[in-house]
């Protein structure tokens, strides 16, 4: 890009004579904001076009300020609106400069926690992300690169040689369908993927506690895994879709077992409840515990919003917690709308209404905008079919009605997709 597409630095200043220099400032600030504006998207755009991962160097100040021949006022604020668009961070130091910034993980960990937020018991959630995974793993079987099935085969292998343990498992599966995701071939349905799979971690962490005594459930499970990875790697897109559809029966069947042995506190908040907390070091776990807790406790209700639940003190007597440990539950809560906290008299904690309008924003900015139309389509079919399947499936159509709700507002915020006007 030629300098002259944006001035030299030092080039509006205007006249040194002018008898008004309050309006020529005015001016000077409106031509800076401008050219910073024009030098935004240009940036933009390039990470973009260039396809540049995260971490990307974009250059020093200096030598940013000379290709785009502005001054360094107006470069700084053409660098403050990326920061605020949360595409660049800038790092100071002998290495520092301008990089890219990862544009999709605050919309994904949102999405990721807002999916654990809807309290769905695992079945219900079982019903959103497997036939999720399936998708993507049919499209990776038809799309993934070399590279990307060396990637996938080491995970396997790795996977395959660790004990049969839950602890190892869920690391190694994480890795698994982050690296199946990445190998679809579509980054709108890879970001929501890999939403998708943080809130499986953090639910079943959060849920599921199986023992010493469990290495038989996780090694069943683990060989339906295995096999449906396998059958990705061969690349056949029918046998790889029946595999997926195998594991998720597998998992669902060993979860129902789990359920009925009571090693998993849907329906109640049993004395288990803290029991993967060790010696309360972890307070911020212990609050995830606890906000997954009551919304069971609203969902289990069926509470419309408004209703209240209690005061901070009584909920965290309640929980046997302390009383920063519940606010810190539901902040997080409220954050997606589940609770609404009121002060004063009268006040205390309130359903509210999960919506992914609490954060909509970030998801149309960092996730919508990183992706392009045909990739934002692909999507919406993808969830659209799940979304039917649910309704159609008569043993969890009414729980999973808070599921249902969540896909058509993500379906209504794909519907409005608009890039960053450039």
């Amino acid at each position: 890009m030629r300098s002259s597409e944006f001035g030299t630095p030092g080039s509006t200043r205007g006249d040194r004579n002018d008898p008004t220099p309050a309006l020529r400032a005015q001016a000077d600030r409106r031509t800076r904001v401008g050219l910073a504006e024009r030098i935004g998207r240009a940036i933009d755009a390039e990470i973009i076009t260039a396809g540049m991962a995260p971490g990307s160097f974009l250059g020093r100040e200096a030598d940013l300020m000379a290709r785009f021949g502005v001054s360094r006022p107006t470069l700084r604020t053409a660098i403050r609106q990326l920061e605020a668009a949360n595409r660049v961070l800038t790092r100071p130091g002998v290495r520092g400069g301008l990089y890219v910034k990862d544009v999709s993980a605050t919309a994904v960990m949102a999405l990721a926690w807002h999916v654990v937020m809807l309290g769905q018991p695992l079945r219900v959630f079982f019903a959103l992300h497997m036939p999720f995974f399936s998708r993507a793993a049919v499209l990776a079987a038809q799309r993934a690169s070399a590279g990307d099935r060396a990637r996938i085969a080491e995970i396997r292998d790795r996977m395959i040689a660790e004990p049969d343990r839950l602890q190892f498992f869920q690391v190694s599966r994480t890795k698994l369908r982050s690296a199946i995701f990445a190998a679809c071939g579509n980054p709108a349905l890879a970001l929501v993927g890999s939403a998708f799979t943080q809130a499986y971690g953090k639910i079943l962490r959060g849920e599921l506690h199986l023992g010493e005594t469990e290495q038989a459930k996780t090694a069943r499970v683990k060989r339906a895994e295995v096999l449906a990875v396998s059958a990705l790697l061969a690349g056949g897109a029918e046998a790889t879709a029946q595999s997926c559809r195998a594991a998720a029966r597998v998992e669902i069947a060993v979860t129902e077992e789990t359920v009925r042995a009571g090693m998993v506190p849907e329906r109640s908040v049993p004395t288990t409840l803290f029991a993967s907390v060790r010696d309360g070091q972890q307070p911020d776990k212990l609050a995830e515990h606890v906000a997954r807790a009551v919304r069971r406790e609203i969902d289990r209700r069926q509470a419309s919003p408004g209703v209240a639940i209690g005061s901070i003190p009584e909920i965290a007597a309640r929980f046997g917690v302390s009383q920063d440990i519940c606010r810190e539950a539901m902040a997080l809560l409220a954050g997606h709308g589940v609770v609404v906290l009121q002060r004063g008299r009268g006040g205390g904690v309130h359903t509210g209404r999960p919506t992914i309008a609490h954060f909509a924003h970030v998801l149309r900015r960092d996730l919508v905008e990183a992706t392009g139309e045909a990739h934002i389509a692909e999507l919406q079919a993808v969830l659209q079919e799940i979304r039917t399947g649910l309704l159609a499936e008569a043993a969890i159509a009414h729980e999973a009605r808070p599921t249902v709700e969540f896909l058509d507002e993500l379906l209504a915020l794909f519907a409005a997709y608009a890039p960053w006007p450039g």
